[in-house]
C-alpha cells in the first residue's frame, strides 16, 4: 500500500503531519506513523528548508544513521521523500529533524502475515473502524474467521483482520 503524509513545520519545534497510514487519518505534531513492510511511504515536504528531514535508525540529529534501502530524497526539505520498504528490517524507525532535536517521531514497520491469513471485510456504509478497535465476527460458514479480532488496517468501506491458517472465501 502507498501512504502519503504532508509534513511541515511549526517553527523550530514539531513537524505537523497529515494524511493517512496503517492507523487511518494521521493528524498533529510528531506523529508515530505505522506501516506495514511492503509498504510504501510518501512524505510530502512542505517549506522545511532549514530543517531537514531524515528517515533513521535511531532519534537524532545530524546525518548519522540515516536509512539508504529504499529511500529517496532522504534529508531533503522540499520535493518528496520516497521510501519503499519492500526490503528493510521489521521494526522501529525514526524522521528527524538535521537541526533539532524536539522535530522528530516514531515510524514503526510492521511485519506483514503469514500468507493467506488476511481478511478483507467490506461494508456498504463507512463504519469508522481504525485500528484501535477490534471485532468480533459471527456467523461465518467457515469458523475460523468467526471471533473477536484486532483491526489490522482499514479505509471507509473496508478492513483487514489476521486468522490463523489457509481459509477458503467466506461471507
Amino acid at each position: 500500500k502507498i501512504y502519503n503524509i504532508n509534513v511541515n513545520n511549526s517553527g523550530n519545534g514539531t513537524y505537523n503531519l497529515s494524511g493517512k497510514d496503517r492507523d487511518d487519518d494521521l493528524f498533529g505534531q510528531n506523529q508515530t506513523i505505522s506501516i506495514m513492510k511492503g509498504d510504501t511511504l510518501n512524505l510530502n515536504l512542505n517549506g522545511l528548508s532549514s530543517h531537514p528531514l531524515w528517515i533513521k535508525t535511531d532519534r537524532s540529529t545530524g546525518v548519522g544513521n540515516s536509512v539508504t534501502t529504499g529511500v529517496t530524497n532522504n534529508g531533503s526539505g522540499t520535493g518528496t521523500l520516497t521510501w519503499d520498504t519492500t526490503n528493510v528490517g521489521v521494526g522501529t524507525y525514526y524522521y528527524n529533524c538535521q537541526n533539532h532535536s524536539t522535530m522528530g517521531g516514531t515510524i514503526n514497520v510492521e511485519a506483514v502475515p503469514a500468507a493467506g491469513t488476511v481478511v478483507t471485510g467490506t461494508t456498504q456504509y463507512p463504519h469508522g473502524l481504525t485500528r484501535k478497535n477490534s471485532i468480533t465476527v459471527k456467523g461465518a460458514l467457515e469458523r475460523d474467521y468467526n471471533g473477536t479480532f484486532d483491526i489490522k488496517a482499514s479505509d471507509d468501506l473496508t478492513f483487514n483482520y489476521f486468522v490463523s491458517g489457509n481459509l477458503n472465501s467466506s461471507t
